[in-house]
């Protein structure tokens, strides 16, 4: 009796190969736009956190400024808002600008003194030193009553 020697590999089929590559196609691209887009969603948060964060410096700066009652009053005594623009640069991040606006609430009744202080920053794309609305913007409002 003579045995046959045949000789299968062990290697992979065109069908095998096809199979393989169809499997990565469906699973291996839409994992790189996921990942494309967790990193857009990333620095938008980094972005958002870091304009957040200096807008809260502003306002804190304003507030240890009105603990002197002689800035208390005179701001509070103004007939307009008093609005600072400024321009921000963030530790590792872009440059921004923001506005500061401290203004007497007027929707209290008399004998009532207490600013109110609303700080806007945003990511001017532009330049053009204006908050557009298709720029990406914080706001934080606060008020301060007369020390």
């Amino acid at each position: 009796m003579t045995r046959c020697r045949c000789n299968h590999r062990r290697g992979a089929t065109l069908i095998d190969v096809a199979a393989g590559s169809m499997l990565l196609a469906v699973v291996l691209i839409p994992s790189v736009k996921m990942l494309q887009q967790n990193e857009s969603l990333h620095r938008r948060s980094l972005l958002r956190e870091t304009m957040l964060h200096e807008a809260e410096q502003l306002l804190e700066q304003s507030k240890i400024r009105l603990t002197d009652p002689s800035v208390f009053d005179s701001t509070f005594r103004r007939s307009r808002p008093v609005v600072q623009n400024l321009s921000l640069t963030a530790t590792d991040g872009p440059s921004l600008r923001a506005t500061l606006t401290t203004a007497a609430d007027a929707t209290l009744p008399a004998g009532m003194e207490v600013i109110t202080i609303d700080a806007l920053v945003w990511r001017d794309v532009n330049n053009n030193r204006r908050c557009d609305i298709d720029e990406p913007a914080e706001s934080l409002r606060t008020q301060r009553a007369a020390p």
